[in-house]
């Protein structure tokens, strides 16, 4: 890749914005701002979003069901329409059909095929071998739970419905109660089972900002969500949806994406617990970076708005047009123009962040073998690459991957393995970074190995399908992504411990934007994107309709989220205190700046 890439893309994307920029804010103010400062509009919120370029809307009709035939049936590309099921007496009579015994009442197949048509999954069914089976599959999300027979307009009336019980004014209260655990108990238990020596680098490096605190302490949060008012609507959470999990990366393709890019907690859940992280995480950072003032709910209220208004979209879409659509950075840009430049520094650097670019500056060649460079306590060998352990941990990945995967995966040899310390939430967990060379060309291609622990949402949340830790994180990685590392992976037992693991690229076009070098703008902007991104990942994985339903197209839930935000932001601050007291006090070591 030219290393120069990125900022010729930067370039062209700032230099096709800057001519309509002007029209652009315009179109982006057209919403009235209320007279309350706190809960002034952000100029970000025009999120009529133009029509992604790979995806073509396209709407099916089924025709009727009829008795299973040799042949494959048709389905026509028409107007979506909402036909209404005939009574089963009025229909013509056809040979009784053979069904799937499923937890959720069954309901004939004409009458599912009306209600599927409505919600644009007629397709879901298809005829077998020994006649018409209604399949289901058996996943976390409430989508495949449609077979039970809601039709939209039913299910958007149960979400209101969820109202009675979750009031939207509610989502915005937090108060601590007398009663909650203290946040260095919590974070105490959250490094048992760490590596020992790695625990105070964990520490000294939450220690920084009350920013890196809440980054390191998703556990204290997810605690206190579960004692929060829910709307029971799960979806696959991400489970730590703070700001700086978002990110550009590479597609399959080499396109740049811009996505959800941590999954270490995701988890089903309540969809509201990643927006509340979030908004969190943007109110807290505007604090940090621009001060307390008017102007600092901004970014958190952008990323209310875009999720409000885009799950709505998403609950008018075919599924298929859903599941396709991505969030590139040329895209988010025509809505946002301040977006692309809240990235311009990192773009600068995409054409050095590829397996050859990290490999040229993470190793060295000694003996004409190509070995990964230590660099203590952050980059140590701790095992060799014919540990017998080693050896079957590789394989047992291996065997995770796609056939074509492994196809393409058994062309690389592993010539070295190294631990390497990533993040902050994550130090202190096993993670190894794995240098494998082509058998031929000897390029590189650099793995991360790295510890799956459970979620910080399982102990609140019902729903979990998965034994094996690093499988989960995979699956909630697919499931959210729009497009995901085509080595992805998981395995266990890579040191000889009886640890799950999961596997991905270590570095593929990986950029995260710098958010002490952005402006008020352009942070609104990058909240803005990230609602936007976070509601397509909860109406793939959840129903947007049901969600949309219990928002109500209601601004007050920007209001809710807002509050929320603003009221456990001033909690962090408060752990943060209690916290750096207790490493001052000597009862938790900390090594800073490390």
């Amino acid at each position: 890749m030219d290393p120069n890439f990125g900022s010729q893309l930067i370039g062209e994307i700032v230099a096709s914005n800057s001519k309509n920029k002007k029209n652009s804010k315009k179109d982006s103010l057209k919403k009235k701002s209320p007279k309350d400062a706190s809960k002034k509009s952000p100029k970000v919120k025009s999120l009529k979003v133009a029509e992604d370029p790979q995806v073509k809307e396209t709407k099916v009709k089924t025709s009727k069901l009829e008795a299973p035939k040799a042949e494959t049936r048709k389905v026509k590309d028409t107007e979506e329409k909402k036909p209404k099921a005939k009574p089963l007496s009025e229909t013509p009579a056809s040979p009784k059909p053979e069904v799937v015994r499923a937890a959720a009442p069954l309901i004939p197949a004409r009458v599912a095929a009306a209600r599927l048509e409505e919600d644009g999954l007629d397709l879901l069914l298809r005829p077998s071998a020994t006649g018409n089976r209604m399949r289901r599959g058996t996943g976390n999300s409430a989508v495949l739970n449609l077979l039970g027979g809601m039709t939209r307009s039913e299910r958007a009336k149960d979400g209101r419905a969820k109202q009675n019980k979750a009031p939207i004014e509610g989502q915005g209260v937090w108060v601590e109660s007398p009663l909650r655990e203290s946040p260095i108990v919590t974070i105490e238990r959250s490094s048992e089972g760490r590596v020992p020596e790695l625990v105070p680098l964990r520490y000294g490096r939450m220690l920084a900002t009350p920013f890196t605190y809440f980054r390191g302490a998703p556990a204290v949060m997810a605690s206190d969500l579960a004692t929060t008012k829910s709307s029971e609507i799960e979806v696959q959470a991400c489970g730590d949806a703070h700001l700086l999990n978002f990110g550009l990366f590479g597609t399959p393709e080499r396109n740049l994406t811009f996505d959800v890019n941590d999954f270490d907690e995701t988890h089903p859940g309540p969809w509201e617990w990643d927006v509340k992280r979030l908004c969190t995480s943007l109110v807290i950072a505007a604090r940090e970076y621009h001060g307390e003032d008017d102007k600092q709910l901004d970014p958190a209220r952008a990323a209310s708005i875009a999720y409000r208004e885009n799950m709505e979209r998403y609950s008018k879409m075919a599924r298929l047009d859903v599941w396709y659509e991505r969030t590139d950075l040329q895209r988010i840009s025509d809505v946002s123009p301040d977006f692309a430049s809240s990235f311009a520094k990192s773009l600068k650097k995409v054409g050095r962040r590829t397996n050859k670019g990290t490999t040229e500056k993470m190793t060295e060649v000694i003996n004409g073998t190509r070995r990964l460079i230590d660099d203590p306590p952050l980059i140590t060998h701790v095992s060799d690459i014919d540990d017998p352990a080693v050896v079957e941990s590789i394989a047992r990945y291996r065997d995770t991957l796609d056939l074509e995967r492994r196809y393409l995966f058994d062309q690389y040899q592993l010539v070295d393995i190294a631990r390497k310390v990533v993040g902050i939430g994550s130090v202190g967990t096993r993670a190894l970074a794995a240098l494998f060379v082509s058998r031929d060309a000897g390029d590189p291609l650099l793995l991360q190995i790295k510890e799956a622990i459970p979620s910080v949402l399982a102990p609140y949340v019902t729903g979990h399908e998965f034994k094996h830790e690093g499988e989960r994180v995979v699956h909630g990685q697919r499931l959210m992504q729009a497009a995901s590392d085509m080595f992805l992976g998981w395995t266990e037992n890579v040191l000889g411990n009886d640890k799950h693991y999961f596997v991905r690229q270590l570095r593929d076009m990986k950029l995260s934007a710098d958010i002490a070098l952005m402006s008020r703008v352009q942070l609104e902007a990058y909240g803005m994107a990230c609602g936007w991104t976070l509601a397509r990942a909860h109406a793939k994985t959840g129903d947007s309709t049901q969600i949309t339903g219990y928002i109500a197209g209601d601004p007050k839930f920007d209001d809710a989220m807002v509050s929320f935000a603003t009221a456990y932001a001033d909690q962090n601050e408060k752990d943060y205190a209690e916290f750096a007291a207790a490493i001052a006090d000597g009862r938790l070591a900390a090594i800073p700046g490390v």
